[in-house]
């Protein structure tokens, strides 16, 4: 409180939230007077920009911070009671921290009621929407897995809201080869059963994987024998080439046309 004397007229300027029960002292004509002010003075603490309600940045399936921040100092306050379904019932939580888990990926509006302690003013309620982003959902599929040559791994990962920014392969699932982009190339060297991972981050950081496994082939060595034959004759050409799981194709190409 600014108090500011001017004769017998004394004025005041409220610069805080309180009961004021002062003890003014002025001089006038050299004669000291005392008296006592007690009174109310409410002023709604809902026009203060820093009234509000902070939470964490949070992707589905993790906890949620929500604080409570209000212009009132700390310890003038006797109850923050909260409304986190919108039913208009304050008991979901208390206390100026809380930490909730939502169940779906959606935009919850967010209620603390805010109970002064005597002296301090009235209850009043703030409300600030909540929003909890989606995963990515991971997919992918490869061409070409045989041995000795790039295999190509596309990405057919979606999310429902945003954008994925980021693709982080991880190609035997094992730290030892690495690609990034939505589609990308890799050499496996050996045939073999390996684990791919795939991890898709958003815009909004929100991280998800995918692991299948890929089935590396051996690449088959192509042989064939046949004899001379003379003209007019037919000739007979044998494959003797090695055998190997799915090989179920062979095409010929005598160099004539046919």
């Amino acid at each position: 409180m600014v108090v500011k004397l001017l004769k017998n007229i004394i004025t005041f300027a409220f610069i805080t939230t309180a009961l004021f029960n002062e003890l003014i002292q002025y001089k006038m004509e050299r004669t000291v007077f005392y008296f006592c002010l007690s009174f109310c003075v409410f002023i709604n603490t809902n026009l203060f920009s820093q009234d509000t309600i902070k939470y964490s940045q949070t992707c589905y399936t993790k906890q949620t911070t929500i604080v409570a921040l209000s212009s009132l100092p700390h310890d003038s306050i006797a109850a923050w009671q909260w409304d986190l379904n919108n039913d208009g019932v304050y008991n979901d939580a208390v206390g100026d921290t809380i930490v909730h888990f939502f169940l779906t990926v959606n935009s919850f509006p967010v209620t603390v009621k805010i109970t002064p302690k005597p002296g301090n003013g009235n209850p009043y309620t703030i409300t600030q929407n909540v929003i909890i982003d989606p995963l990515p959902q991971v997919n992918f599929f490869v061409n070409n897995l045989c041995q000795g040559v790039n295999a190509t791994y596309i990405s057919q990962s979606t999310i429902s809201s945003g954008s994925i920014t980021q693709y982080s392969w991880d190609f035997h699932n094992d730290g030892s080869g690495f690609g990034t982009g939505d589609t990308s190339y890799f050499n496996n060297g050996t045939a073999g059963t390996y684990q791919t991972k795939l991890t898709c981050t958003s815009n909004k950081s929100c991280s998800a994987i995918a692991v299948k496994t890929t089935q590396v082939y051996t690449a088959p060595q192509a042989a064939f024998s046949t004899s001379n034959v003379c003209l007019n004759n037919t000739a007979t050409f044998i494959n003797t080439t090695s055998l190997v799981p799915n090989l179920d194709l062979y095409n010929w190409n005598f160099g004539d046309g046919s």
